[in-house]
């Protein structure tokens, strides 16, 4: 694909598709300490507080679009514990369910493969010239110069793009819940992927470290 246009208005052009391209990716780190919680569960003296809807409240709005159509919730989570001793806490000692159904986890490299964004078909902005003419004596057009502009506007979103599904995959991983040792009063917090609950309430129940009932 070309485009012809004389030089000054090429430039101008150009610059202005290189700029709002470049803004097609990004992604904001979920901070779940900094997150207002609302809903709470409490089982055998720890609390659960969660927040659904944290990667679109984040500003991640093309995440939270994909989420929704891949029926993933990722929730912003926080366990108190409010007895008088130390308690471990692991995956499998929390039980989350919906309806009396128990719910499973979506893994944090599991979640971040789906819900990462398309970048490659940006290499087709490759395609996009704009030729510079001008104009002989006669009134003829020659064309002067042909501009790759597509060449920047790829790279950047192909980078971009890149990076934003880096730091998706870093924010879930590292905020991913793993074993931890709450001392009395102390808080956790973390960001877990839960498939087809919507934003539905959900109820807690606090297990045996290897996930026995207590």
């Amino acid at each position: 694909m070309s485009m012809s246009f004389p030089g000054a208005r090429a430039l101008v052009l150009a610059t202005l598709i290189a700029t709002t391209s470049g803004c097609a990716y990004s992604y904001h780190t979920i901070d779940p300490k900094r997150i207002t919680y609302g809903n709470e569960e409490t089982s055998h003296g720890v609390a659960l507080r969660y927040r659904y809807n944290v990667l679109t409240e984040a500003g991640n709005n093309r995440y939270g679009n994909k989420e929704r159509r891949k029926a993933l919730s990722v929730m912003a989570v926080s366990l108190t514990n409010k007895t008088d001793s130390a308690i471990t806490i692991t995956p499998q000692s929390i039980r989350l369910s919906m309806g009396g159904q128990g719910l499973q986890f979506v893994p944090a490299a599991a979640a971040a493969d789906q819900l990462h964004q398309t970048v490659w078909p940006h290499i087709f902005w490759l395609l996009l010239t704009f030729n510079v003419v001008e104009k002989d004596q006669r009134g003829n057009t020659h064309t002067k110069l042909v501009l790759p502009i597509g060449l920047p506007i790829s790279a950047i979103n192909l980078i971009q793009g890149s990076q934003a599904n880096r730091k998706l995959r870093e924010n879930l991983e590292t905020q991913a819940l793993t074993e931890r040792r709450l001392a009395p009063g102390e808080t956790t917090y973390g960001l877990v992927t839960l498939r087809d609950v919507g934003y539905n309430p959900v109820q807690f129940e606090l297990m045996s470290a290897d996930g026995t009932t207590r």
